[in-house]
């Protein structure tokens, strides 16, 4: 019975991962009947609320976004590998990556790291970026415009990048942000759809289109967090982050880590502090 009550669909659910806004996340065996034989494989699963899996809005955007996800094979980059659904609950079927993610190593290590740690996730996750923001997505569901490129994450944060036991260095949960923007339920709670202190200022004015600058923005916020132990926006509440975000005058790196060299100092700083973006006021 104990086995029954763990199974879902090809899936034996062995322990929970975390539960997070949108998802509850499982370590899962991917069960696969070969002649008469049962062949596992460890999986991450991911499988959708109850309230998101009424959303048809949240459904239709989130069904878009995995087609599109499961195309990305790069190393610095979590792989899609299967979505659907089982009764009535949407899921996603990830690959497990066995570590820690970024939040929880922050919090490890008194909330900084090594400058060569730093490096190292710095490189991998800009080339993972690099290679998702110049991926041409195929058209599989009819609905892209033709020509669109590029797929944006929207929600660059220490909890969606993941540090496994071999060292690699993983960017999880593409798409994820842009299907909450669509969700009608996740608008009802009131709830900021990403993680306030990591927000590029565009995605507080719907006139400003976002693109992967956004991405970088976020990962520079994440960068100097690593190294400084604080972020560069924060107030003392999401409203007066959100103000210092937009106002654009963000702390000096070099403030908070004496003796950082310039070309880093540099990289995690430019994409924090750009202002392309011109708000209107109006």
């Amino acid at each position: 019975m104990a086995e029954d009550a763990n199974r879902f669909g090809h899936y034996q659910l062995i322990r929970t991962l975390g539960v997070g806004g949108m998802a509850q996340t499982y370590k899962a065996l991917r069960l696969y009947r070969i002649g008469d034989a049962e062949v596992t494989k460890p999986v991450c699963l991911k499988q959708i609320l109850p309230q998101y899996n009424r959303d048809e809005d949240f459904l239709f955007r989130f069904h878009e976004e995995a087609r599109n996800s499961i195309q990305l094979e790069h190393p610095n980059v979590v792989k899609v590998t299967d979505f659907g659904e089982v009764e009535g609950t949407h899921f996603m079927e990830l690959e497990l990556v066995e570590g820690v993610d970024l939040l929880r190593l922050l919090a490890a290590h008194g909330g900084r790291l090594p400058i060569d740690i730093v490096k190292q996730i710095a490189l991998d996750i800009a080339s993972g970026l690099q290679y998702a923001h110049n991926h041409i997505p195929i058209d599989t569901g009819g609905n892209r415009t033709p020509g669109t490129r590029g797929i944006i994450h929207r929600d660059i944060s220490p909890s969606n990048i993941l540090l496994s036991k071999r060292g690699n260095v993983k960017l999880a949960d593409f798409g994820i942000a842009k299907a909450l923007n669509a969700s009608k339920t996740a608008k009802a709670s009131r709830a900021p759809l990403g993680k306030v202190p990591y927000m590029a200022p565009e995605r507080f004015n719907k006139k400003i289109a976002t693109d992967g600058r956004a991405d970088l923005f976020s990962l520079g916020i994440v960068l100097f967090e690593c190294v400084g132990g604080l972020r560069p926006y924060d107030g003392d509440d999401d409203s007066e982050t959100i103000g210092n975000i937009i106002q654009g005058a963000p702390q000096a790196v070099a403030k908070e880590v004496p003796g950082i060299d310039d070309a880093l100092a540099n990289i995690i700083e430019s994409p924090v502090s750009y202002t392309h973006l011109t708000l209107p006021t109006s």
